[in-house]
């Protein structure tokens, strides 16, 4: 067998190191992209999630008997991810989580990063306004919303809020 028959059947060391590092170039442009699009993603779903929450909190301020046992002051609810159990009180919080679990089978988990492991408040005024926001605590958006979570990819729904104000805020 003469050594210029053979033929070459395979990749140069160097070939295969040039791909190797165009990959690397590649992922190393594409993965800030990638990471910013699930993110975005996220809050989205967040977002669509509040949705669901402010119109079955609206359907639930559509009974009688909850808006009767609503109060003159405003009512703040704490949703938790989870199922809605049946509460067995006369409180307005009881009613209004009662019938919110007719309308919503659980209470969806929010998985955006800048959101993970806050709360979701439904405040209810006194004069039937339902605002769904997630929260740094228990208390609800103060005065100044500082402790509302900040979105940076949407626009809130409530026109009370700035348009360069961008937040997991709704409210009709």
């Amino acid at each position: 067998m003469n050594r210029g028959d053979k033929k070459n059947s395979g990749f140069s060391l160097v070939e295969l190191i040039v791909v190797i590092a165009i990959m690397a170039v590649l992922v190393g442009v594409l993965a800030p992209t990638l990471i910013k699009n699930v993110e975005k993603s996220r809050e989205s779903t967040d977002l669509e999630n509040l949705d669901t929450i402010l119109h079955a909190s609206i359907t639930a301020m559509a009974e009688n008997e909850v808006v009767a046992s609503l109060g003159t002051s405003d009512e703040k609810v704490v949703l938790s991810a989870g199922d809605l159990n049946q509460r067995s009180g006369t409180s307005f919080e009881d009613k209004f989580l009662n019938s919110l679990a007719l309308n919503m089978n659980k209470v969806p988990a929010l998985s955006s990063a800048n959101a993970r492991g806050k709360h979701i408040v439904v405040i209810i005024s006194s004069s039937s306004k339902v605002t769904v926001a997630v929260t740094s605590d228990d208390n609800g958006p103060d005065s100044s919303d500082n402790n509302v979570i900040q979105c940076k990819y949407t626009e809130s729904h409530d026109t009370d809020v700035s348009k360069n104000n961008k937040r997991l805020y709704k409210a009709i």
